[in-house]
C-alpha cells in the first residue's frame, strides 16, 4: 500500500510524540557518529545525507531501535514509504522470530494506515518477547488513535514496568495523562 507523505504526517507525528527519541541505549561510536551526523544534516535541511547517514548506522546498530525509528519516519517524511514497507517486510520475513523486526514492520503498517496489520504486528512481538516495551508502546499509540486513552496508560504503564529507567516512556505518560486532563498524574509520572 503506498504512503503518501502528506497523509501520513499526522501519524507519524503521533507516533513521533509517543516514541521520542528514546534514551540513548549503549551503541557503538560508528553508529552513534553516524545517528548524530543523520540528525544534524536533518536539521540542516539535507535529508538524502541524512538518509546515508542512518542506513550506516543501520548497518553498524541493526538491533538499535532508535536507529530504526529515525530511518523509517525519514524514509516516510521523504516519500519513501513503500520502499521502507517493503523493507521491513523482508526483514520480518527473514527474521520471524525478531521481536524488533516484527515491531518495526508493525510501525510502518501503521503509519501506512493498515492500523489491524500493525496491531497484529505488535501483539506478534510480544508473544516472542513478553518485554518488548517498543510493541507495547506501538498499542499504546494504537489505543490513542482509537481514542482508548485509559488504554494506553495501562499500557505506557506496563511498557515502564518491563524498560525501567527510560525517560522516554515516563515521558509519554505523562503527555498521555494531560491529554486526558489529569493533570496531577502527568506530573507523578
Amino acid at each position: 500500500m503506498p504512503l503518501r507523505p502528506s497523509a501520513a504526517a499526522p501519524l507519524v507525528a503521533l507516533i513521533a510524540l509517543l516514541a521520542g527519541l528514546g534514551v540513548a541505549q549503549a551503541r557503538s561510536a560508528d553508529a552513534e557518529r553516524a545517528l548524530r551526523t543523520a540528525m544534524s544534516l536533518v536539521d540542516q535541511g539535507l535529508p538524502d545525507a541524512a538518509l546515508e547517514q542512518l542506513r550506516k548506522a543501520r548497518a553498524a546498530a541493526p538491533t538499535d531501535m532508535d536507529i530504526e525509528r529515525e530511518y523509517v519516519d525519514l524514509m516516510v517524511a521523504e516519500g519513501f514509504g513503500a520502499e521502507v514497507l517493503t523493507e521491513t517486510a523482508a526483514r520480518r520475513k527473514a527474521q520471524p522470530e525478531n521481536a524488533d523486526a516484527v515491531y518495526a514492520h508493525g510501525r510502518v503498517l501503521a503509519v501506512a494506515g493498515d492500523l489491524e496489520g500493525a496491531r497484529a504486528a505488535f501483539n506478534a512481538a510480544l508473544k516472542l518477547s513478553r518485554t518488548h516495551h517498543w510493541s507495547l508502546q506501538g498499542l499504546a499509540s494504537l489505543a490513542l488513535l482509537e481514542g482508548r486513552s485509559a488504554d494506553a496508560i495501562d499500557l505506557l504503564k506496563s511498557a515502564a514496568a518491563v524498560a525501567p529507567g527510560r525517560d522516554d516512556i515516563q515521558n509519554k505518560l505523562a503527555a498521555v495523562h494531560a491529554r486526558s486532563g489529569d493533570l496531577p498524574a502527568a506530573y507523578a509520572a
